[in-house]
């Protein structure tokens, strides 16, 4: 088996682009995994590519794994549902390869000869998270070659104290047909934050008090250049005002930027008296929303302002005819309440034979069966 192998991302897209039509001719949906690819290096462009291509007469097979230099850190707190880490000199600095759900066709003979590829490349170890069926198929790999000592086991529980690292479960909400009919699991809860008169009665005290305002874009909005500086400039303002800005960062002017050139954005913005309060966005594929962010200006806590812009965005979903959303594994409350569907994340960690570090990987691996390496 002959692979072509790519390791900047300039390198894939142009390969990409020569033979884009050969390629779409073979199978027309290999153009998400090449935006899969694209869209996680707007995410992490730190971070390094490794892109590994198979062609046969009747399939593509591909897997994308991102390749850094990581510091392991140890969970010390969590605070409104984000995880707080520490750098702890009783870790190790190690490479690895990650990937999350970037596995194309993938055959037992094609695995194999990434994971060769991938420790020659060098990494130390390579971390694989996927959904059960994936686990399945690729934990049978390993376990017939034996080949490599690799770990493996369904990472969708949460932790507390361990070393460890934010990713759970799957957590989608499945879009009925009105608004009506996501809230109804509370409708006998009166002080739920989800019981419908009580959101209807929030977004009224908003109005009364204070001119609300909403911003919406779609995949098939036409908005001018100017105008979209201006958006993504609010969008800026509310994060850096809000709670999360003191836990971590986040590129969201490029983030925002990629997907509306790719028509690929759903966003809601909440304006206060002309100042922007909330937003809540999402990355939308096949009618569906596969990711989602949301943030409010913390000047204006006292009147939900979370709360509506999550409202209005499932009602501009539910209007779009989007199929459902999907939070991310998460501790928030406002996601874990509000789902109706969930799917394990499963994970799997291939450690380098050649590697110094294999041993002490394992060891760890071993005492902190969640630990992040």
């Amino acid at each position: 088996m002959i692979m072509n192998i790519f390791t900047s991302l300039d390198e894939f897209f142009k390969f990409y682009e020569i033979h884009k039509k050969a390629l779409a001719e073979k199978d027309p949906l290999f153009a998400d995994f090449v935006f899969t690819v694209h869209w996680y290096m707007v995410k992490s462009p730190e971070e390094k590519p490794f892109i590994a291509l198979y062609e046969d007469n009747s399939m593509i097979r591909a897997t994308f794994f991102s390749c850094a230099e990581v510091k392991m850190k140890k969970l010390i707190a969590t605070e409104n549902g984000t995880r707080k880490y520490e750098h702890s000199p009783d870790l190790p600095v190690y490479k690895r390869a990650y990937t999350f759900q970037a596995l194309y066709n993938v055959s037992e003979d094609f695995f194999n000869i990434v994971t060769d590829a991938l420790f020659d490349y060098p990494v130390d170890a390579i971390l694989l998270y996927v959904y059960k069926e994936d686990y399945e198929k690729l934990k049978s790999f390993l376990g017939q070659n034996k080949l490599y000592n690799y770990y493996a086991n369904c990472y969708s529980h949460a932790f507390e104290g361990e070393i460890g690292h934010n990713r759970f479960d799957s957590m989608r909400l499945i879009l009925p047909n009105t608004l009506e009919e996501v809230f109804q699991p509370f409708h006998k809860k009166k002080q739920h934050h989800y019981n419908f008169r009580r959101v209807k009665k929030v977004h009224r005290i908003a109005k009364t008090q204070l001119n609300v305002q909403y911003k919406y874009i779609s995949p098939s909005s036409e908005i001018q250049e100017t105008d979209l500086d201006i958006i993504f400039s609010d969008i800026e303002y509310i994060y850096k005002n809000s709670w999360q800005s003191e836990l971590n960062s986040d590129n969201h002017k490029e983030k925002l930027a990629f997907l509306h050139k790719h028509k690929k954005l759903m966003l809601l913005l909440v304006y206060a008296d002309g100042i922007p309060a909330s937003y809540f966005y999402g990355y939308v594929n096949n009618g569906e929303i596969c990711e989602s962010w949301m943030a409010y200006n913390s000047e204006f806590s006292p009147y939900s302002f979370g709360l509506i812009a999550l409202v209005q965005f499932l009602k501009l979903c539910i209007d779009t005819q989007i199929k459902s959303i999907e939070f991310g594994g998460t501790t928030h409350k406002y996601k874990k309440d509000l789902v109706n569907k969930t799917e394990p994340i499963h994970e799997i960690v291939v450690f380098n034979p050649t590697s110094s570090m294999s041993r002490e990987l394992k060891l760890i691996k071993r005492f902190y069966p969640k630990a992040l390496i």
